[in-house]
């Protein structure tokens, strides 16, 4: 069966749970981590520390998300050489 085949028999409702289920799920983690970065400083540092964890997280996903992109492109472009 060819990927186009596949791709045209997705409906929206295939995709709908699964996207709830990551958004409850990221935001039931997200919370506990924060609280697990920032528990050991003392209140003077907690500005700082949330100010370095947030960057962190948004460099993390930036990262991430131009690592998946990149070897998104590249196995698109390997798969139709073939």
């Amino acid at each position: 069966m060819e990927a186009r085949a596949l791709y045209y028999r997705q409906r929206h409702v295939d995709f709908f749970w699964p996207l709830i289920f990551r958004g409850v799920g990221l935001g039931l983690i997200f919370v506990p981590l924060t609280n697990l970065a920032l528990a050991d400083l003392p209140m003077s540092k907690i500005p700082n520390g949330t100010g370095l964890f947030n960057l962190m997280r948004q460099l993390g996903g930036s990262v991430g998300i131009a690592i998946s992109a990149t070897l998104v492109q590249r196995f698109t472009a390997i798969h139709r050489a073939i």
